[in-house]
């Protein structure tokens, strides 16, 4: 849908002129398409534990909105904040962990490519990587969460 376009994704709430946000459907494709090492991608609201690795999960963070327009329709501005977090394990290799470092960055590396820049269609402006950090290390996996930001239009 355009950036002026009224579509709806299922599931979610109303951000960007009539567009859902925390479907975030088109995030999760563009992952998809854009991001051949990772074997698993899905909504992080609705994905079970990965049974295979490496794994993409993507997940809304934070919203903050600003003060609405103070005439004719209710119109707000908003900071939108999602995640997106890999999750590797090290039971491939050899050599303890250096396998699941390979891989998480490799995912990054296409992660970075692929939504860096990227506009989804319910922003009103591209997709920024805001900060990245190891969310999780345990014997044998490890999670790593990126932040990325962009601003939204509402329509109240």
């Amino acid at each position: 849908m355009g950036r002026t376009g009224t579509g709806h994704a299922p599931g979610g709430v109303l951000i960007g002129r009539g567009r859902r946000m925390l479907a975030l459907a088109d995030v999760v494709q563009r992952i998809r398409d854009q991001v051949p090492a990772a074997r698993i991608v899905a909504h992080g609201l609705e994905a079970d534990v990965p049974a295979r690795t490496p794994a993409v999960y993507v997940y809304p963070l934070a919203e903050d909105s600003e003060p609405p327009a103070a005439l004719g329709p209710v119109i707000q501005r908003a900071v939108v904040r999602i995640a997106s977090e890999i999750i590797v394990t090290a039971a491939r290799s050899p050599r303890r962990g250096e396998g699941a470092a390979d891989e998480l960055e490799a995912v990054r590396g296409e992660l970075m490519a692929a939504l860096a820049g990227w506009q989804p269609a319910w922003a009103d402006e591209p997709l920024e990587h805001r900060q990245g950090r190891l969310v999780q290390l345990e014997a044998g996996w490890a999670s790593w969460r990126d932040e990325w930001e962009t601003r939204v239009t509402r329509g109240i």
